[in-house]
């Protein structure tokens, strides 16, 4: 009967050994998916006209965080104190082959909405702040005029979704209960195997 017993426990352990395994290569894998997923680099670029250089930074973006672009305006000589800049968000069309597969679900459902402002820049420097709601690619495109010249640029820009990956769907926040458990059940089916049993 101890015998028994014994292959059975072992038995249980091998098959408790298997999914702790399994879950640990789930949790890394989440967390390398994760990882890619939020990947995105600050996007700055600078032009220029005449005397004038006009330059924009876009900081990594996420869905539903806000963030702030700064624009900012050199000169050799001097900047007028203050002026007027013009920007648009709008949807990428490069954007177009990425969310075709993304067809019925809630961020196709809704249409993206071009968003268009007219802010001031004071001593050469102004930003403002931007929540995308939605992901894939966009393109800012701002514009200004200085005794005359004009300055514009575009740039392109991803927007990722902040997810928390886990085993099963659960979210990141259920990886190290789950696992305690089967940890936990781990040692005591070899405590109980140990000492022959209950």
């Amino acid at each position: 009967m101890k015998n028994i017993e014994l292959k059975l426990s072992f038995l249980i352990l091998a098959l408790l050994g298997l999914t702790f395994s399994s879950c640990m290569h789930a949790v890394m894998m989440g967390s390398h998916d994760s990882h890619e997923g939020m990947e995105s680099t600050t996007v700055t670029k600078e032009v220029s006209s005449g005397d004038y250089t006009l330059a924009v930074t876009i900081p990594p973006m996420e869905t539903n965080k806000d963030v702030s672009i700064s624009v900012s305006l050199r000169s050799k000589s001097s900047i007028p104190d203050s002026g007027i800049v013009h920007y648009m968000i709008t949807k990428s069309s490069m954007d177009g082959a990425s969310t075709s597969h993304k067809h019925g679900t809630k961020e196709d459902s809704e249409e993206f909405k071009p968003i268009h402002q007219t802010i001031s820049i004071i001593n050469g420097t102004t930003s403002f702040a931007h929540k995308p709601t939605s992901t894939g690619q966009f393109t800012l495109s701002v514009e200004t005029t200085v005794d005359s010249v004009v300055l514009s640029t575009e740039l392109n820009f991803m927007v990722h979704e902040k997810k928390g990956h886990g085993m099963m769907g659960m979210g990141a926040d259920w990886d190290y209960p789950i696992l305690g458990v089967l940890a936990m059940g781990a040692m005591m089916i070899t405590m109980w195997a140990v000492r022959g049993g209950f």
